[in-house]
C-alpha cells in the first residue's frame, strides 16, 4: 500500500497539488456506495453524485472498478468535503494499493 504525504498544504479552496484529470472517469465503490469521479489526480477525487453526512477528516475504504465492477484496485480517502445536492464531496487519497496506483498513473503517463 503507498502512503501519499503533502509538503504544504494548500493556499485557496481550488489550487490542487496535483493536476486533475476528467478523462478516463474513475468508476469507484466508496463505502460500500457506487459512484464516478467529476475529477481525480494522484492527490484525491470529487466524487459525482456522493455526498455525506460523515464528519470532514473521516476515512472511508473504496475501490477502483472497471465497467463490470470488478476491483481494479484499493484505496483508503480521507473526506475534506462532504458535498451536497448540487456539488460532490471532496476525497484526499491517504492509502492506495500498488494495483490502485499503478493504474492512476498509467492514466496519467498515456499519451495525450
Amino acid at each position: 500500500m503507498t502512503t501519499l504525504h503533502r509538503s504544504s498544504p494548500a493556499r485557496g479552496p481550488y489550487q490542487r497539488h496535483d493536476k486533475r484529470y476528467r478523462d478516463p472517469v474513475l468508476h469507484l465503490n466508496l463505502g460500500g456506495r457506487r459512484c464516478d469521479t467529476e475529477d481525480w489526480s494522484l492527490g484525491g477525487f470529487r466524487a459525482s453524485g456522493f455526498w455525506s453526512a460523515a464528519a470532514v477528516g473521516q476515512f472511508f475504504d473504496g475501490a477502483l472498478l472497471d465497467e463490470d465492477d470488478r476491483v481494479l484496485g484499493t484505496f483508503v480517502a480521507q473526506l475534506v468535503t462532504p458535498g451536497h445536492r448540487s456539488a460532490p464531496a471532496r476525497f484526499r487519497f491517504h492509502r492506495l494499493s500498488n494495483a490502485a496506483f499503478d493504474l492512476l498513473q498509467s492514466y496519467v503517463l498515456r499519451p495525450q
